[in-house]
């Protein structure tokens, strides 16, 4: 009659087999290596906010088998941390590995940090002739005279891209999410437009 005898750690263990009509008996040693347990970490990941930023993220938000406390990698063991989150990435492929208090490794998974749609804006310079913010003439070499009322528009190179437009300094423009920004020119200034993806 077959049996089978369970253990739940490593050693040796000695096996005693004895008949029961005659009392004999009969013993043998068996070794049982580390009981290697799989370990599956759970993640999620979040994309940079902007195209070429450096605020992507690694959360490792629970590991499944092995023993804790874990240490945590993005490069494919090579360093861990106890911390289980890595911020402070760029778009890239990682290789994510999760080690338990025994030194169990689990299999190495490759996941992908993303930028989103890389937004391109070019701005173009005009001159409202007379004032006339419906009679605009482009201006090619960037030069405008002292009084002249000009226009500053920010051409989108993206289709189908919703975005957010903000000009810089803000009393400039009171329309907001505007396109183009109207001004006397009676100074130098610097002026600033930022276009980010809207949500």
């Amino acid at each position: 009659t077959a049996s089978t005898a369970s253990v739940e750690q490593a050693g040796t263990y000695t096996l005693i087999v004895e008949n029961s009509l005659t009392g004999c008996e009969a013993t043998s040693e068996v070794l049982v290596d580390n009981i290697v347990e799989t370990l599956i970490p759970a993640i999620t990941l979040d994309d940079p906010d902007c195209f070429g930023a450096n605020n992507g993220s690694i959360l490792f938000s629970g590991v499944d088998g092995g023993q804790g406390p874990y240490l945590y990698s993005v490069d494919g063991g090579q360093n861990f941390q106890s911390i289980n989150v890595f911020d402070t990435l760029y778009a890239d492929s990682y290789e994510i590995v999760v080690m338990d208090i025994n030194g169990c490794e689990s299999q190495a998974i490759n996941v992908n940090i993303e930028d989103p749609e890389q937004i391109f804006v070019e701005l173009e310079l005009f001159v409202a002739q007379g004032g006339d913010l419906n009679n605009k003439e482009f201006v090619e070499d960037g030069i405008v005279s002292y009084n002249d009322t000009i226009v500053i528009q920010a051409q989108l190179l993206n289709e189908g891209v919703n975005t957010n437009i903000s000009w810089y300094p803000d009393d400039l423009n009171d329309c907001e999410n505007c396109e183009e920004l109207s001004l006397v020119a009676t100074n130098t200034m610097y002026i600033e437009v930022t276009v980010g993806a809207a949500g």
